[in-house]
């Protein structure tokens, strides 16, 4: 069984009205989904604001979307722009920069490579992780990402939505569970 509770939330702007979907308490066949990496679950989430570093490829992150986008070119000292730049910063300057050839085909790779990261070398992370249970974990978003989440828009719902952040979580965390 299937079943969703959809809570709209009404946000008056002083222009215009803004309606946010939010997703709680989503079951599916009985197991209890993560849908949002958002509060209680937003370091699930490569935008996590935190004292993290990342360290890959000998260069140190603040966040797994700096990290990331950093990979998309091929040149170090490209790659060193993303440093010390936030999440939100890193997938502006991503946006702009010459994607190397292979990007498509390594980019699920890199993204598992840095999840992982993430959670075997930060304790207070692996343990919230580990926390999730065998829950499915789902990116859950609006801004139309289907490759690593799902989008939440009606527009989107009759796309493919692959979830790759969500399947990459599940298996590193799977990964952890049997160490």
């Amino acid at each position: 069984m299937y079943s969703i509770k959809i809570l709209n939330i009404f946000m008056l702007n002083f222009r215009s009205i803004k309606i946010n979907t939010i997703y709680r308490n989503t079951y599916k066949g009985g197991t209890k989904m993560i849908d949002e990496f958002q509060g209680k679950y937003g370091f699930l989430s490569n935008f996590y604001d935190s004292e993290i570093e990342i360290e890959y490829d000998g260069l140190k992150f603040e966040s797994v979307e700096a990290a990331y986008q950093a990979q998309k070119c091929m040149r170090r000292s490209e790659k060193e722009k993303f440093t010390k730049l936030n999440p939100s910063e890193s997938k502006r300057l991503g946006r702009k920069v010459y994607l190397r050839p292979d990007w498509n085909k390594i980019k699920a790779g890199i993204m598992y490579e840095l999840v992982k990261i993430k959670f075997t070398t930060h304790e207070d992370l692996k343990e919230k992780l580990l926390e999730t249970g065998d829950q499915e974990l789902i990116e859950g978003n609006w801004w139309h990402d289907n490759f690593f989440g799902k989008c939440t828009c009606l527009e989107c719902k009759k796309k493919e939505q692959r979830n790759e952040l969500g399947k990459i979580l599940m298996k590193v965390r799977k990964e952890i569970q049997n160490n």
